[in-house]
């Protein structure tokens, strides 16, 4: 049954990526790794689950060392210095907001943080 859900946690552009998107995030799924890619294969992130508000929102003073690590059994290159800690609220009865974020609006959401 689908329910609203909870999410928190970290996420980054991706700086490269080898191989198919499709095929690689498979393999993270098969491994039940944390790290998830969004769905225009251009940002990582790690969903802790936990606490939240209405929308996605970013905030500064993420240590994104654990999200830099995730990535590389899968080749995944990821930008750990533009890393940005997420909360969310959202319905799991369709898409989460951290797959269907683009990176043009995650660049515009977390300009000015650091």
């Amino acid at each position: 049954m689908s329910t609203d859900v909870q999410s928190h946690g970290l996420m980054a552009p991706i700086l490269s990526f080898t191989g198919d998107r499709e095929e690689i995030c498979e393999l993270i799924w098969e491994d039940r790794s944390a790290l998830r890619v969004n769905y225009e294969g251009t940002l990582a992130y790690i969903d802790n689950g936990g606490r939240s508000t209405d929308v996605l929102h970013f905030t500064s003073g993420v240590s994104p060392e654990e999200l830099g690590l995730a990535g590389i059994p899968y080749n995944i290159m990821i930008a750990i210095d533009r890393a940005r800690s997420f909360h969310c609220t959202w319905y799991n009865g369709s898409d989460s907001p951290m797959d269907t974020l683009t990176l043009e609006e995650f660049y515009r959401r977390t300009e000015g943080l650091s």
